[in-house]
């Protein structure tokens, strides 16, 4: 049974017992060298902990792996288990909301959790840990949202932001595709529909520089979509950049 589940002890702990394991074996070399003679009684054998190049590598090896997991901690924060809870938003708070941060995105770095947050005027930052978290709350009429700002990659350049609106049976449609179709056309984005065999989806962009934002509507029908269940954007580079 794992009694560690963190990945990055784990790494730390086999990695130590590597180091000890060849400090180990090049003690057994050294016994061995030599006139190939068998220790006797009258010779004490040397139970001190490794030194030299073996104690040295065992050292090297520890602070490297320390700085691996430094460096992934900064990069993949641990997220708390329940995300915070955001306002009430009416449909049409919701969907201004989500056009407004389309207008915005300009380059990679602006998805970041303190731009979305006062583009949503949400709680997206832990003010205990400073760290990114998740936020979800109620919209009127019947319905859900939720907010995330992730990092799919290492590179933590490499940033996303996912909203999702879930409408409850009988209620209202809580981001309706007309109108933030026609709020992303009337910004410049140009639209083209998924496959037929995947997921309903149609993904949107525009050209700012260097860059292009790309929207990623999931959405109730191929044929004709009513609702939006999912807005996925991200910031990427293109041409020589």
């Amino acid at each position: 049974m794992d009694l560690n589940p963190n990945p990055i002890l784990r790494l730390r702990t086999v990695c130590l017992h590597a180091a000890f394991v060849v400090g180990a074996f090049a003690l057994c070399g050294c016994a061995q060298a030599g006139s190939g003679s068998v220790v006797t009684q009258e010779e004490p054998m040397d139970r001190s902990p490794p030194k030299g190049d073996a104690g040295v590598e065992a050292d090297r090896v520890a602070a490297l792996v320390d700085s691996i997991a430094a460096k992934v901690a900064a990069e993949h924060p641990l997220k708390p288990a329940e995300p915070f809870q955001g306002p009430e938003f009416t449909p049409h708070d919701l969907e201004e909301r989500v056009l407004a941060l389309a207008g915005a995105l300009r380059v990679p770095n602006q998805i970041q959790a303190e731009f979305v947050a006062q583009k949503f005027h949400v709680p997206l930052i832990d003010p205990q840990t400073g760290r990114s978290v998740g936020v979800r709350g109620v919209v009127v009429g019947g319905g859900s949202y939720s907010i995330s700002v992730s990092s799919p990659y290492v590179d933590v350049s490499v940033r996303s932001v996912g909203v999702r609106a879930l409408s409850e049976p009988g209620g209202a449609c809580v981001l309706d595709y007309r109108r933030i179709v026609n709020g992303l056309k009337s910004m410049g984005y140009e639209g083209n529909a998924g496959p037929r065999f995947f997921e309903p989806q149609v993904e949107f962009y525009k050209s700012t520089g260097d860059f292009r934002v790309f929207l990623t509507l999931s959405v109730d029908s191929h044929d004709f979509p009513r609702c939006i269940k999912f807005v996925d954007y991200a910031v990427e580079g293109f041409g020589d950049v």
